[in-house]
């Protein structure tokens, strides 16, 4: 993931191969998510169709790609209810049924997450289930 955007040329220009090598070891070991109390569900991104909660200890996170890398692009869309493609390229654009389905199923009550800039700091969708910070 680091090779297709530019991560990895910002690191050689600004320090060196070791110092970008030394994030890539770094990044194996950061959390896919989090959980609070048992209620907020914390991602980067999203939700995705093929995407559960016990998938995240059984994938294999030392591939450059792992399985569950859509979840890093996916963002919520309002004008859908289910889920469609993203236009990025990657991830999907999730809608309103489909997190209300993914918040039951796992009893959460909101999911948190980060991918996209907020300018007034954060964003509320789907009245309040997913806040974007």
């Amino acid at each position: 993931m680091t090779t297709n955007y530019t991560f990895r040329d910002e690191c050689k220009l600004k320090y060196n191969e070791n110092i970008y090598l030394r994030f890539c070891e770094i990044f194996i070991f950061l959390p896919v998510c989090a959980i609070i109390d048992e209620k907020i569900f914390c991602i980067h991104g999203g939700i995705t169709p093929t995407f559960s909660i016990s998938q995240i200890n059984n994938e294999d996170r030392f591939e450059e790609l792992p399985c569950f890398y859509d979840v890093y692009w996916s963002d919520p869309d309002e004008n859908i209810d289910d889920f469609e493609h993203s236009t990025r390229g990657a991830g999907f654009l999730f809608g309103k049924s489909v997190t209300e389905k993914f918040l039951a199923e796992n009893n959460f009550c909101c999911i948190v997450r980060s991918h996209q800039l907020v300018e007034s700091g954060f964003d509320k969708k789907f009245n309040g289930k997913v806040l974007t910070v």
